[in-house]
């Protein structure tokens, strides 16, 4: 019997036109639609990247020079692996190569015109099957001395050909990704510093980004992550952050996550490492000729955004957002006046 009066529902339903009438989409026409978004989503995301990574070499440039050591070879690309969501986006086989999606702007491969989507065929006398390969061959051609390195490449649009890339040398062996977490946050770890997805969305300008990574950079010349792991700006777990991030379409964060599996990184920061990132973060940044009253900005909106990070105990090892905002304001009016913490 409660069949038969459940029956007689569904019919009354569908005889008042409750039911939908309008298009539907069907599921090859969401499945295309989807990889179409992916594409451009990874588009995006590259965007991104490349600017973390063009405010970061321009920062590294300007090191003081205390705090420099060895030489590290550098092209100024963006290489990624080629997989379905590269060939999606860009027209590449998918096949695991290294990709070039963009070069470094600032960095002396700006102005190659580099089709996006290129692949790696070659660098200098090393054939390059992967972003792995890659990075042997520039170390290869790092150590042999080269000033600059041939580049060969394939592009769906042009096909085969080649650019001479000169070498440049790093301060420091950093490398600098974008993790795919919504949460604000930035951390470092001896060989990376990372912003997350949710911090890229919260920063206003360029100059609010060399302040995020001035701070974390400082972590690292300071020796700080020797002894423990930074979390930047807000109250998330390295391990969460790594645990829900490993994303294969964000470039290089899967070595990064891999070393900090290892051990690399443990624990936390105290209060006093963190106002110390802050003091020189901010002198790194204003060195590179970034605008460091954003650093003023960023603690201000945080504290108006995220009100509970107004007291200590939103984040035990860190000072509150207002103790920041108080003497970030001194630090920047000290170095304003040129008196600098060397």
């Amino acid at each position: 019997m409660r069949w038969f009066f459940l029956i007689l529902l569904l019919g009354a339903v569908v005889s008042n036109g409750c039911m939908y009438e309008g298009p539907t989409a069907s599921p090859s026409e969401v499945a295309s639609q989807k990889a179409r978004l992916e594409a451009k989503a990874l588009r995006y995301r590259l965007g991104l990247l490349g600017r973390v990574k063009a405010v970061g070499y321009r920062i590294l440039k300007a090191l003081p020079p205390r705090f420099r050591s060895g030489d590290n070879p550098y092209l100024g690309l963006i290489v990624i692996q080629d997989d379905d969501a590269a060939s999606f986006a860009y027209g590449t086989p998918g096949n695991g190569g290294a990709v070039v999606v963009s070069t470094v702007k600032g960095s002396l491969s700006e102005n190659l015109d580099i089709a996006p989507g290129s692949l790696v065929s070659y660098l200098g006398n090393w054939r390059v099957d992967s972003v792995n390969e890659y990075k042997r061959a520039l170390k290869l051609a790092c150590e042999s001395q080269q000033k600059g390195v041939e580049l060969g490449l394939w592009n769906i649009s042009y096909g085969g050909y080649e650019r001479y890339v000169r070498l440049e040398h790093m301060p420091l062996d950093i490398e600098f990704v974008m993790s795919s977490d919504a949460d604000i946050n930035s951390m470092a770890t001896p060989g990376a510093i990372i912003v997350t997805y949710g911090m890229m969305k919260f920063i206003e300008s360029d100059d609010e980004l060399a302040v995020v990574l001035g701070h974390e950079l400082s972590h690292i010349v300071l020796g700080h992550h020797v002894r423990t792991s930074s979390l930047g700006i807000v109250s998330s777990l390295l391990s969460n952050v790594l645990g829900s991030a490993v994303d294969s379409k964000v470039p290089g964060l899967g070595p990064v996550a891999g070393n900090v599996a290892e051990g690399a990184v443990q624990g936390y920061f105290s209060r006093d490492m963190e106002r110390q990132a802050d003091y020189w973060g901010l002198y790194f940044a204003y060195r590179a000729g970034y605008d460091i009253e954003k650093g003023i900005d960023i603690w201000e909106r945080f504290a108006i955004e995220v009100p509970e990070s107004l007291t200590r105990n939103f984040f035990a090892t860190h000072p509150s957002s207002v103790e920041r905002r108080v003497y970030i304001e001194k630090i920047v009016k000290q170095l304003e006046n040129g008196q600098f913490p060397e």
